[in-house]
C-alpha cells in the first residue's frame, strides 16, 4: 500500500490539476488502515509523503511535511475506528476521513504561514477540502470493496481480519446477559466455539446442523450449551442441540447431508480458564476466553458418521 500510494500520484500528475481532486495518495493508506494494525498504517502514512517527495518531487517539500501527520492519522483512526471500536466499514473510512482534513486545516493554520504556504487552514476547510470531496468518495467506494475481496479469502468473511472489537464484547456482554443471565467463562467458551463452528463449516447456522454436547449436565459446566445455542442457532427448541452426560467435555457436529463429523475439545488454556471459578472472577473469566485466540481456545477434528445419521427437522 505504501508503494502504492507513492506511484498512483505519478500516474495523476499527467491530468493538470487531478491530485487534490483526486487525492491518490490518500486511498492506499486508508486501505492500509482497514487491512493492518493502526500502527503500521499509521507508519506507512507518516513516511509516504516524504518519500514520494524525495523520489518524485510530488508534492513538493513544505506541502510533504504537512501532508505526512495527515496521512498517519488517516491510517491510524480507519484503523482504530475498524479494527479496536468496530465502527462499520464505511463509518470507518468517513470518520478517519474527517479527521485527516482537520489536522491538515489546523497545520495550515499554524505552520502556513512559516512554511510560506499562500493558504491557511480556514481557505483550505473552505476550498481545499471540498475541491477533494471526489476523492474522499473514492476511498468510501474502494476501501471498503477491497476489503471485502480479502474477506472473501478469509475464513469468517471479512469481520474476521478483526477480531473482537470493543463493540463486539459490549453486544457479547448484553447478549449473554439477556439469554443467560450472568457472565462466566463456560458461557463465553459455548460463545465462541459455535461461531468457530459456523466459520470452519463455513455454515449460517440455525438449521441443517446437529450439535451433540458431551458434558457434565449441571453448571457451571452446562452453561456452554447456553453459548452453544447462541453462537450456532441451534436451540432445544428445533431439537437440534442435546446434552451427552460425559465428565469429558467434547461437541460433535453434524450438517445435515454429510457423512463427516466436526469434533471440538478444549485445550489446556480453555481448561486453565474455566478453573478455580469464584464469583468475583467471572466477569474476568468471561473477558479472558472472548479476548483469547480462537486457536489457543480449541482443537478441532474430523471424524466419519454412520450413514444413517439424521438431522432433526424444525
Amino acid at each position: 500500500m505504501g508503494a502504492l500510494a507513492v506511484a498512483l500520484p505519478w500516474f495523476f500528475h499527467w491530468i493538470p490539476g487531478a491530485g487534490p481532486v483526486f487525492l491518490p495518495m490518500h486511498l492506499p493508506v486508508v486501505i492500509a488502515g482497514l487491512l493492518v494494525s493502526p500502527v503500521v498504517s499509521g507508519a506507512v502514512g507518516l513516511v509516504v509523503p516524504l518519500v514520494s517527495s524525495l523520489l518524485t518531487h510530488m508534492p513538493p517539500t513544505p506541502t510533504a511535511i504537512l501532508m505526512a501527520p495527515q496521512l498517519a492519522l488517516l491510517g491510524m483512526t480507519a484503523g482504530l475506528l475498524w479494527r479496536h471500536v468496530g465502527l462499520n466499514v464505511y463509518l470507518s473510512v468517513v470518520g478517519a476521513v474527517i479527521v485527516a482534513q482537520l489536522i491538515y486545516a489546523a497545520e495550515l493554520a499554524l505552520f502556513g504561514r512559516i512554511l510560506g504556504l499562500p493558504f491557511g487552514g480556514k481557505a483550505y476547510l473552505t476550498v481545499g477540502a471540498l475541491r477533494g470531496l471526489p476523492g474522499m468518495a473514492i476511498q468510501l467506494v474502494v476501501a471498503p470493496a477491497v476489503l471485502a475481496i480479502v474477506g472473501r479469502r478469509q475464513r469468517g468473511g471479512y469481520r474476521a481480519l478483526r477480531g473482537q472489537t470493543w463493540l463486539d464484547r459490549r453486544r457479547d456482554r448484553s447478549l449473554v446477559m439477556m439469554f443467560h443471565g450472568h457472565l462466566g467463562p463456560w458461557v463465553a467458551l459455548g460463545l465462541k466455539m459455535g461461531r468457530e463452528i459456523l466459520a470452519t463449516l463455513g455454515h449460517k447456522g440455525h438449521f441443517g446442523l446437529n450439535v451433540e454436547v458431551e458434558i457434565t449436565p449441571k453448571p457451571p459446566r452446562s452453561c456452554m450449551v447456553d453459548g452453544l445455542q447462541l453462537g450456532t442457532g441451534c436451540s432445544y427448541g428445533k431439537r437440534n442441540i442435546h446434552i451427552v452426560p460425559s465428565e469429558e467435555v467434547k461437541v460433535r457436529v453434524v450438517e445435515e447431508g454429510k457423512a463427516e463429523a466436526l469434533v471440538v475439545t478444549l485445550s489446556d488454556k480453555a481448561v486453565a480458564l474455566t478453573s478455580d471459578i469464584t464469583p468475583e472472577n467471572l466477569e474476568q473469566r468471561f473477558a479472558a476466553v472472548l479476548d483469547a485466540e480462537t486457536a489457543d481456545l480449541f482443537v478441532f477434528q474430523r471424524e466419519a458418521v454412520a450413514p444413517t445419521a439424521q438431522v432433526s427437522e424444525a
